[in-house]
């Protein structure tokens, strides 16, 4: 079997490699690039043992940046191994341009092309905002022009996910089951739910009178599942997977959020154009100006 991650297919091959006993392999959409990621070790008669494994037989599964199968033969007792198998992270920055309605992707060196654009491969763009990546490449794009989420596959082939009437998206996060929310700004002044598979709406946070979500605009999740929330009305909201919220820092316009692996919060300030660092704890002694 294969298994796609962005432009790459992944498989394997239960012979070939430097044993002639499998491998797993790499190719492009386009059939260029072929490359053996990985040759199993040499699992010889009788006991048929090594350390990796030995001719992979059935379909690959990738978990982040990480593929998983399975061997026939080898391991320690030579009946076979499940491995896994890391690969390189895979780098593109995407950009919206809200006034030309596209979205730019931008490779390591800085080079620009355009990925998505009104009427290209089915996008139906309209002042495009937030962006957000799944785990498999897609990218979900708010468009606050005509109230949809619309998604693009890695190959830039667009489909509208979701409408959202009346709202005026900006931000957008996915959480741990890919389900979509959208920072409705400062006409709903809530953020929205999308299911997915599905596109249901709910207001999962705030709404006209709310005193925890004013303006919201940047969104983000950390690995525990709590959604941050930047208000542009001077304040970061910390919200549980049940929507309790707890002001987390109290801030000039923030409007931009991002995590690291190391859970430190970045957050762009629109008033004072700076980035300023939070640690996990957002206490204000953790936090440094960068820019």
């Amino acid at each position: 079997g294969l298994i796609l991650w962005g432009n790459t297919l992944y498989g394997t091959a239960y012979q070939g490699g430097s044993a002639n006993v499998g491998t797993v392999f790499a190719v492009n959409t386009d059939g260029t690039g072929f490359t053996n990621l990985y040759s199993f070790t040499a699992a010889l008669y009788p006991s048929y043992t090594n350390s990796d494994g030995a001719y992979p037989v059935a379909g690959l599964i990738l978990s982040g940046n990480t593929l998983y199968g399975t061997a026939h033969s080898g391991g320690s007792s030579g009946e076979g191994t499940v491995f896994s198998l890391s690969l390189p992270r895979q780098f593109a920055l995407y950009a919206s341009s809200s006034g030309n309605n596209a979205i730019y992707k931008f490779d390591k060196s800085g080079q620009a092309t355009l990925f998505a654009t009104n009427g290209m491969k089915g996008g139906v763009l309209s002042a495009p905002t937030g962006l957000a990546l799944d785990k498999l490449g897609n990218l979900y794009v708010v468009n606050s022009g005509n109230a949809t989420v619309e998604i693009f596959d890695p190959q830039g082939n667009g489909t509208v996910f979701a409408h959202t009437p009346g709202a005026v998206g900006y931000g957008v996060a996915l959480d741990a089951n890919n389900n979509v929310y959208v920072a409705n700004s400062a006409v709903g002044n809530s953020v929205l739910k999308i299911t997915n598979p599905g596109g249901v709406v709910s207001v999962f946070v705030g709404g006209p009178f709310s005193t925890n979500v004013l303006d919201p605009k940047g969104l983000a999740f950390d690995t525990a599942g709590n959604l941050f929330v930047a208000n542009s009305g001077g304040f970061i909201e910390k919200f549980d997977p049940q929507g309790n919220g707890i002001k987390f820092a109290t801030l000039n316009q923030p409007i931009g959020l991002a995590f690291d692996s190391a859970t430190n919060l970045y957050v762009s300030l629109y008033s004072t154009s700076k980035i300023v660092k939070y640690d996990a704890l957002g206490d204000p002694a953790g936090t440094n100006s960068l820019a």
